[in-house]
């Protein structure tokens, strides 16, 4: 009995060190299916934000008077003070945003330059061919380094570039074709479980399938980073809006 072709879809390769730190930090966010969990049902901002859209919603609709700017100082101040966590959360969110498209563009630029580079089967006519000169050494096309290739900047543009390089141009088309980037991924994992995607095999697949996960981790990690930065003009960016327009309207001096 002939044994079925193995199909590994995940990487023999643990992940990095730093991949596990991203893992473990979008964990919640991705089972809760890209539900900032600050803002969750028990979430630490989820009251604070409440209040502050209420007390912001009292406030502006309040008529014209004398006395509008009364006790605006130290409101300002008080959602300033009280906001100042997620100010620093949003910053971390960022800086994981940026490691991990780093971390793609790595993975993406080996699978690249692996895939770029002739198999063996490609270089089975290159072998060093026979001399009267003993001492001769004659380079074949093994010996020659392929250039690098460039990476792209985003995750969608990466994903195009691998899918490009690594699969039939009918599979690639049909997986740039999906609406979203995470699908696209999900697309790509798909075709390599399929019959044809077993024709790529050894080295070139373990760094196709280290570099979609490195893909999928910037994503969700994207995504992320992207409701934060809704946060960071909703709430945030309002907060300035107050403060400005009180130091500009304000005649009281308070």
């Amino acid at each position: 009995m002939i044994a079925p072709p193995v199909r590994p879809t995940l990487p023999a390769t643990a992940p990095t060190p730093e991949e596990l730190k991203l893992l473990r930090a979008m964990d919640e966010t991705v089972r809760g299916r890209g539900s900032l969990i600050e803002f969750g049902g028990n979430g630490r901002y989820t009251v604070m934000a409440d209040r502050f859209a209420a007390d912001v919603r009292i406030y502006t609709g309040q008529s014209y008077h004398p006395a509008l700017c009364s006790g605006a100082g130290d409101m300002l101040k008080f959602y300033a003070e009280t906001l100042a966590p997620l100010k620093s959360r949003i910053k971390v969110v960022a800086d994981m945003d940026r490691r991990a498209q780093t971390r793609a563009r790595a993975a993406v630029g080996s699978a690249l330059a692996d895939l770029a580079r002739p198999s063996t089967g490609d270089l089975a006519a290159s072998e060093t061919p026979k001399s009267d000169a003993p001492s001769a050494t004659v380079a074949t096309a093994s010996d020659v380094p392929p250039p690098q290739p460039s990476v792209p900047e985003t995750i969608e543009a990466m994903t195009a570039a691998l899918a490009d390089i690594a699969l039939p141009e009918g599979a690639a088309q049909a997986i740039k074709a999906n609406e979203s980037v995470l699908q696209r991924l999900k697309a790509f994992a798909e075709w390599l479980m399929s019959e044809p995607g077993l024709a790529l095999t050894g080295v070139r697949r373990e760094t196709v399938l280290v570099a979609l996960r490195a893909l999928e981790i910037a994503a969700h990690v994207e995504a992320m980073q992207a409701r934060y930065v809704v946060l960071e003009t909703a709430l945030l960016g309002n907060l300035l809006v107050l403060k400005e327009s009180q130091r500009r309207t304000c005649t009281c001096g308070t």
